[in-house]
């Protein structure tokens, strides 16, 4: 799941180490690309990257699948990373792709892009 991380306030009423949360939101959730030099960050980059090439495969055998067969697919047989993401993000990413132009949409299925 998605965890925020909420900071408290010390005992004189300051905020300690507070003006980093708003980069933090700022951030978008499906930003694949490494921003910083976080483990965490790196590990997803890595894990994103994965997918989509286990995704790609999927879509090349077949035609094209649902949200929740390419979730399941990916929770089912990927393990080199892990696959830890949830629905909700995979969503996400799915929509990235195809923004790209990797993917193609058609409002219930995605599909590899048909090049002619």
């Amino acid at each position: 799941g998605l965890f925020m991380v909420q900071e408290s306030a010390s005992m004189d009423g300051g905020l300690r180490g507070g003006s980093h949360l708003d980069e933090d939101m700022e951030q978008s959730p499906v930003q694949y690309t490494v921003r910083g030099t976080g483990t965490h960050d790196v590990a997803r980059a890595q894990e994103l990257e994965k997918c989509e090439a286990f995704i790609r495969g999927l879509l090349s055998n077949y035609s094209s699948l649902p949200l929740g067969r390419v979730h399941n697919y990916l929770q089912m047989f990927m393990r080199d990373p892990p696959y830890t993401q949830s629905e909700a993000q995979l969503r996400d990413f799915l929509a990235r792709l195809c923004q790209d132009g990797r993917l193609e949409f058609n409002g219930s299925h995605y599909a590899l892009v048909q090049r002619q």
